[in-house]
């Protein structure tokens, strides 16, 4: 690694970020990190939590993001 990020990346960041701020207001808002899967009310917020629980059993998410997700109680399986 040279520490060169592509521009992709850093806008991948990004939304993250915003995403990961989004889902800290609802569970502030609800109680809960478990946005509905097909929330029209939060169509971006359920996209990203999907995406979380998939990367996360896949193993493709940073142990920084899981983490910071197991910090605010998110919950990675809906049993």
């Amino acid at each position: 690694d040279i520490g060169f990020a592509w521009s992709a990346d850093r806008k991948n960041d990004a939304v993250w970020e915003q995403r990961f701020k989004e889902l800290k207001q609802y569970k502030s808002a609800v109680g809960h990190c478990d946005v509905p899967w097909r929330s029209s009310e939060h169509p971006e917020l359920s996209n990203f939590v999907r995406k979380q629980r998939a990367q996360y059993k896949n193993g493709s998410l940073t142990d920084d993001r899981i983490e910071r997700l197991n910090d605010i109680g998110f919950e990675w399986s809906l049993l």
